[in-house]
């Protein structure tokens, strides 16, 4: 069996002036670190992220051997598909930016995906999180939520995207609180919490043929901490049902 020892690595150039002038605690906050190394599954690919103490950074998707490389501004975190035919990466608000806006009105995190074969980016904004199916065929992002109404309304779901990597179809699911799939991305397991309690329910879709089966439906209940059991076959989720009397 082939081993492969990978060793990643930043260069920092020295810093120095023609005085060869001491290092300051400016020089410090300047070099970036190495962070969040992972290789595909498949071995042929590595991603990391290098960042400074204070300042933007980026991300690198590398082929490990062979000639390709993408950088991407703002990114971190990297990750692959299972099968290694995409990457993806958040994408981190410039920190000028962020830092000079006021807090209601900061930009908020991104994602770019990409075939690895071609690098053909793919930018999305206020992404919340997102994963790739297991079967390689979807990515599935999730937008940041937005707020209304009162008590346990007053954070309602939000946004889901289910993209098709292979066709670049998609299809989007709202008021999505909370979600689990099974280990393929086979079967998606979706809360859903809309701003009047009144549609709260739990689904489920099949992203192959566009069915969707609702598990079960009640006004003013929550759905919460979904979780899909592989050698049962079953979901496991806790749900509860508001005091509308008390939260009125």
């Amino acid at each position: 069996m082939s081993r492969y020892l990978i060793i990643l690595a930043v260069l920092i150039p020295a810093l120095s002036t023609a005085q060869n002038r001491p290092m300051t605690l400016t020089d410090l906050m300047s070099m970036p670190t190495l962070r969040n190394p992972v290789i595909s599954a498949n071995g042929a690919w590595m991603g990391y992220d290098t960042w400074p103490d204070r300042g933007n950074g980026h991300a690198m998707v590398k082929e490990i051997a062979g000639n390709r490389s993408y950088a991407i501004p703002n990114g971190e975190k990297p990750v692959f598909s299972a099968d290694a035919a995409f990457a993806a990466v958040s994408i981190r608000p410039d920190v000028i930016a962020f830092e000079n806006t006021k807090p209601a009105d900061r930009p908020k995190a991104g994602l770019v995906y990409f075939p690895t074969a071609t690098g053909t980016m793919t930018t999305l904004s206020d992404v919340k999180s997102f994963r790739f199916t297991g079967d390689s065929r979807r990515i599935l992002v999730w937008y940041a939520a937005g707020k209304s109404g009162s008590g346990w309304r007053k954070t309602v779901g939000s946004t889901l995207e289910v993209r098709s990597l292979t066709d670049n179809t998609q299809s989007s699911f709202h008021f999505v609180s909370a979600m689990a799939t099974d280990s393929l991305g086979t079967q998606l397991f979706l809360a859903i919490a809309d701003s009047s309690g009144l549609g709260n329910a739990l689904i489920r879709v099949r992203p192959a043929t566009g069915a969707i089966d609702t598990l079960h439906k009640a006004a003013f209940t929550r759905y919460d901490q979904l979780t899909w059991n592989e050698p049962s076959k079953s979901l496991a989720y806790l749900a509860a049902t508001e005091d509308t009397e008390q939260s009125a």
